[in-house]
């Protein structure tokens, strides 16, 4: 096996379940197929519909069973067409059912596998149609020679692949710097990127089944990085990224990095001037926005303008709990959805996150703290050491 926290039996288990699932999907979809060409309907929903959610499952399973495979210490050589079967039920599917980290790992996975232009510009078609706008895409197309229907401007997901493009900056004048920095991001970064979707207790589920860093494997691939420090990894896909070595890559010399410009934002919170302690410039106006519409809307327009129908389904509950002060929750939530604040579950463990609080306070020291709340959710932002406010209107602020 490739991965060491996996269980052998278990993960055999996986990947014959995975099988009898896909085996399945494509037995109903045929029979389906076969009863609209006769007009018959089997069931009570349209057959269309139902063919549609076998290729949802045939998709998934198919992705699975790769990445089982692999894991399970199966040779490249034999898991290449179950992964060339995996890409063309997720072209079925589309993008938005597919996803961003989904389609990374097999625009990546075809570079490792050295797939021809032609398969691999079926899946930049699926990702130009749904006009996804990310660096990382571009870099990755480019350098296998195609091209996108357009420049991207930022990241679908920051972290942690911006690491991914700082490495091929530092390639272009330091090819050791840029080995070190991809070991760096492996051992230690790839894994934490990705803690809101749960990868750093995977490992303690049932049925695990591994998993692989791609992107970083078709990286030390292009740019010909010295990649024997990761050889053993459990999540670096060392045998795919040796497995061919036939195709050369472009050298990519294009800017992706992503443009920062300086926005002026109105200052001052003059409803409550403390309050500027702990909200960065940028939402002032928003803040100052949420306190005069609590002061002068009635609860039914507040309740409806802020969506608080998703905390408080009855507009009853929400005007009890308004009588003992809800401006500061009401803040909190906004705040949430604007990014300044990481709302993280009772169950999830700040360290897997603290990379995700964002730092709007320029060149000031920072230190995280806590919005107190009486829900299971947690709350964190990053202030300034120097704040001493103990609390946003209802709310408590204490430090972390």
């Amino acid at each position: 096996m490739r991965d060491y926290l996996c269980d052998e039996t278990e993960l055999k288990e996986m990947l014959e379940y995975f099988q009898m699932g896909i085996d399945r999907s494509i037995n109903e979809i045929k029979v389906l197929e076969e009863d609209i060409k006769s007009g018959f309907q089997r069931y009570p929903s349209p057959p269309e519909r139902i063919i549609e959610n076998h290729y949802s499952s045939l998709c998934y399973d198919s992705r699975e069973l790769f990445m089982a495979e692999y894991t399970y210490g199966k040779d490249c050589n034999d898991i290449e067409e179950d992964y060339r079967k995996a890409c063309k039920y997720a072209l079925q599917v589309g993008y938005e059912d597919f996803g961003y980290v989904n389609m990374l790992h097999y625009i990546t996975a075809g570079i490792l596998f050295e797939i021809s232009k032609e398969e691999m510009q079926k899946l930049v078609d699926l990702i130009d149609d749904a006009k996804v706008d990310d660096l990382l895409f571009d870099y990755f197309v480019n350098a296998y020679g195609l091209k996108r229907k357009f420049k991207s401007t930022k990241f679908q997901e920051k972290k942690p692949y911006f690491r991914v493009l700082e490495i091929v900056e530092t390639a272009k004048t330091d090819k050791k710097a840029a080995s070190k920095m991809i070991e760096t991001y492996v051992k230690k970064e790839w894994l934490k990127g990705h803690a809101a979707y749960g990868w750093t207790t995977f490992h303690k589920e049932p049925g695990y089944c591994g998993l692989w860093s791609f992107e970083s494997g078709a990286l030390a691939k292009i740019l010909k990085l010295d990649d024997e420090s990761i050889k053993d990894n459990n999540h670096y896909p060392y045998d795919l990224v040796h497995y061919k070595n036939n195709i050369i890559f472009n050298d990519v010399n294009g800017d992706y990095s992503v443009k920062k410009e300086k926005v002026e934002y109105p200052e001052g919170i003059k409803e409550n001037a403390a309050l500027e302690q702990i909200i960065p410039k940028r939402f002032h106006q928003l803040v100052s926005q949420v306190i005069n519409d609590y002061q002068k809307m009635d609860d039914k327009a507040f309740w409806e303008k802020y969506e608080l129908d998703q905390v408080w389904f009855d507009l009853k509950d929400f005007s009890k709990d308004k009588e003992n002060g809800l401006l500061g929750t009401t803040i909190l939530f906004e705040l949430v959805n604007k990014g300044y604040i990481l709302q993280l579950d009772w169950k999830e463990d700040l360290e897997d996150y603290e990379d995700d609080i964002e730092n709007y306070w320029d060149d000031e020291d920072t230190r995280i703290i806590q919005f107190i709340t009486d829900s299971e959710q947690y709350y964190y932002a990053r202030i300034p050491k120097k704040c001493k406010l103990v609390d946003m209107y209802e709310v408590k602020v204490e430090k972390v």
